[in-house]
């Protein structure tokens, strides 16, 4: 009966961990501005100086990281339900970031940085002569 008991508060404890943890990320919030980045043309590396501003439900250790630069966390905090980072990015391509709590691979927020361009192609220039 006793080691009933136990298995009944264990499994209510995982179950009240799971609970707790799906709302930390169904709350949590991860906002990029400015939220797109425009090239002139179009292969072009965009210049960009963002402002990244994050949220949680739950105090925390939380880091932000670039899919694209998947070897370290841009920035971390500990401790924090909430924070900002300025950031200067080259980007090439669509830039997705996320927040993760510190030591976890599953993200809390995500936002996505969309690159753009004025002209579909850099245009060829015109040769200075023409036979006809």
């Amino acid at each position: 009966m006793r080691a009933c008991m136990l298995c009944l508060l264990l499994l209510m404890a995982c179950v009240a961990a799971a609970s707790q943890a799906q709302t930390d990320v169904a709350s949590a919030m991860l906002e990029v501005v400015p939220r797109r980045c425009v090239a002139l043309h179009r292969g072009q590396v965009c210049y960009l100086e963002a402002r990244v501003v994050w949220r949680s439900a739950a105090a925390g250790d939380y880091c932000l990281h670039s899919l694209q630069h998947a070897t370290a966390p841009i920035a971390c905090w500990q401790g924090v339900e909430r924070g900002s980072h300025a950031l200067e990015l080259e980007v090439r391509e669509d830039l997705r970031l996320e927040l993760r709590r510190a030591g976890l691979s599953e993200a809390v927020a995500s936002a996505t940085i969309e690159l753009a361009w004025v002209y579909e192609a850099p245009r060829r220039a015109r040769g200075s002569w023409r036979l006809f």
